[in-house]
């Protein structure tokens, strides 16, 4: 059996990484690049796999929306004779912030190259049409929503000093906020709250909108590196990076398929042609659980928005320890091994009784005449 292990485009090439689990071989391999209006076969190479070995080629590509290689020729296991690459798209951001400067959070902010900040004042940010309004003053609230999210209040400030408690969740996991303290809190109700200092809430979330409650210039956060880490992973919360709304995997491997939030409908074309409609549950809670990816190849979710509608493309792969064939060869001559001893086994015992039994007739006998 051959396998295709890898298929990577970056700057006009693509790279292919062959492995062969059998005797010496010559492959020829495909590779297509598709736009969104077809197919354009990029090249046809051959390459020369020793036994048991692996090997790589180049191609040139053109720009397209994904690609495909293929291994032409017939082996053990069809399935692994393909690979699709789709290439993280080049989708940018704007954010809209108001509110008291701050270079700290400027900073934390400029770690996303994706997004571009506009400055604005509050009376202005809601007018402005952006993928994220970000407001800094007694709280800090990064939101998807123009007006704020109301499910998310802010009650009258408390004095501190105050230390943090971190209760572990996604966005906060891993980080100490040990040295973290706050002169005053602006405590927070709704959402899921995932820290708190002096028994408040402090930095709450929703499914449009991340708040921290209090004025990040009343605290050493920004002093800290967990400050950074907490606004990326704030960012990657509310902006995925690079376009990427669903991860590549492994064939057999669950997915949990984040939707947006004014997704009206969705459809999944999976690689042989056949169409999953997403209920209308996974489309009010923006996540769709997905565990039917026993099939290799190319995968296409369409969903309608209010501004039309969006294509997410993402592959699965055929796991590389089930390329491998020979375990399974040997497995099947060891279990023959053993199905045939074992059957001798049976003939053996039965000849020695009937033998016995011969012995028992004979010794009868033999009385008998006596």
């Amino acid at each position: 059996n051959r396998a295709l292990f890898g298929l990577s485009v970056e700057d006009g090439k693509a790279f292919v990484r062959v492995m062969n689990f059998g005797p010496a071989a010559d492959v020829s391999i495909a590779v297509y690049a598709y736009t969104e209006d077809g197919e354009e076969l990029a090249d046809v190479k051959r390459l020369s796999l020793n036994a048991n070995e692996g090997g790589s080629l180049s191609f040139d590509v053109p720009q397209a929306a994904y690609y495909n290689a293929e291994l032409r020729e017939k082996d053990a296991l069809s399935l692994d004779d393909a690979r699709w690459f789709v290439p993280a798209s080049a989708t940018s951001y704007t954010g809209a912030l108001a509110g008291s400067d701050s270079v700290f959070l400027d900073a934390a902010l400029a770690l996303r190259k994706d997004i571009r900040v506009l400055r604005a004042s509050e009376e202005e940010l809601s007018r402005l049409t952006a993928d994220l309004y970000i407001r800094s003053g007694e709280t800090l609230s990064f939101s998807r929503l123009a007006e704020g999210d109301q499910a998310i209040s802010a009650l009258p400030a408390v004095e501190g000093p105050c230390s943090v408690t971190n209760e572990g969740y996604e966005l906060t996991e891993g980080l100490s906020f040990q040295n973290t303290s706050i002169k005053s809190v602006t405590p927070l109700m709704g959402g899921r709250a995932l820290l708190y200092a002096g028994g408040y809430s402090v930095l709450s979330q929703t499914t449009d909108s991340v708040a921290l409650g209090f004025d990040i210039h009343d605290s050493n956060l920004p002093l800290q590196y967990e400050f950074p880490l907490l606004i990326g992973r704030i960012l990657g919360a509310m902006l995925p990076e690079n376009g990427r709304g669903v991860p590549d995997g492994y064939c057999g491997q669950a997915l949990n398929i984040v939707l947006p939030r004014d997704a009206s409908a969705a459809l999944l074309t999976l690689p042989d042609g056949e169409v999953v409609t997403v209920p209308d549950a996974a489309l009010q809670n923006g996540e769709f659980p997905f565990a039917g990816t026993d099939r290799p190849g190319l995968y296409t979710l369409r969903v309608s928005e209010e501004k039309g509608e969006t294509v997410t493309r993402f592959c699965m792969s055929v796991p590389e320890e089930e390329s491998d064939v020979r375990h399974a060869a040997q497995a099947r001559q060891a279990a023959g091994s053993g199905s045939r001893g074992s059957g001798s086994r049976e003939l053996s015992q039965i000849l020695l009784w009937c033998f016995l039994a011969l012995l028992l007739i004979e010794w009868g006998l033999s009385r008998f005449v006596v």
